[in-house]
């Protein structure tokens, strides 16, 4: 399906939003270890510490932000803008407790104090992704997914930054099969050749981690068919040879 799309990476350059910490965020995310199951392979677990699914949420999120700012929120909700940027500075410097909570010494409205009050508007919406992540960031699973269940902004990167979130919330609590399909919806907004193979890469992941070879093996061979020259469709053969040769005669 062709769309216009700019990739995460071109968004953030030409918008100059705030530089990614690529390096520390890569440190302090943790990895997925699957109970009674090895990892794929070695090199598919290198794979998973070059790119986690935590910066590429980070990544939608930025690139995302002046999309939002100065095509969706309508001008009547400056005020829940000015209330809601304080939230999000905190949570860009990783301050995820201060983003979370109310600072009356500062006069800081806190992400889960601006969702109770602007929950219903569209900057609620937006600061409900930002609760959903920073609990996600603070390893607390369970609130990460009853925040981010349902969150959709539409066809968007906005959107994938939420499915992503969710699914990586389920990887954690190593409940494959909802990470997968939440992968799945993630590679589905804003289809473009960096993220969306990259999502249905993760999809697969889960689907194998969840004994689903199946579901993996259709979701590797879309990667092959539909994004054959990402980074992802340039290996793919061998995860699909490698599920091929374990089907039973």
């Amino acid at each position: 399906m062709a769309t216009n799309t700019v990739t995460p990476e071109k968004e953030n350059k030409n918008t100059k939003e705030p530089e990614i910490q690529v390096d520390e965020l890569i440190e302090n995310t943790p990895e997925p270890t699957p109970t009674g199951q090895e990892f794929i392979n070695t090199s598919w677990a290198k794979y998973q510490r070059l790119i986690s699914a935590a910066l590429v949420i980070l990544m939608l999120l930025f690139a995302g932000l002046w999309y939002y700012f100065n095509s969706i929120v309508p001008e009547q909700e400056e005020e829940a803008q000015e209330q809601l940027f304080s939230a999000i500075q905190y949570f860009e410097q990783d301050s995820f407790d201060k983003a979370l909570n109310v600072d009356t010494k500062y006069q800081h409205t806190g992400l889960k104090a601006f969702v109770d009050e602007y929950g219903s508007r569209d900057a609620g919406k937006l600061a409900k992704l930002y609760l959903g992540l920073a609990y996600l960031q603070k390893k607390q699973f369970d609130e990460a997914i009853e925040v981010l269940d349902g969150l959709n902004f539409g066809n968007n990167i906005i959107s994938a930054a939420a499915f992503s979130g969710l699914a990586n919330a389920y990887e954690e609590k190593q409940e494959f099969k909802s990470a997968a399909n939440a992968y799945r919806k993630a590679a589905g907004m804003n289809e473009n050749n960096s993220t969306t193979p990259f999502f249905l890469m993760s999809a697969a992941r889960n689907y194998e981690y969840a004994n689903d070879k199946e579901s993996a093996l259709q979701t590797y061979k879309q990667i092959k068919q539909l994004y054959p020259l990402s980074e992802e469709g340039q290996k793919i053969d061998k995860y699909i040879a490698r599920i091929e040769a374990n089907k039973p005669n």
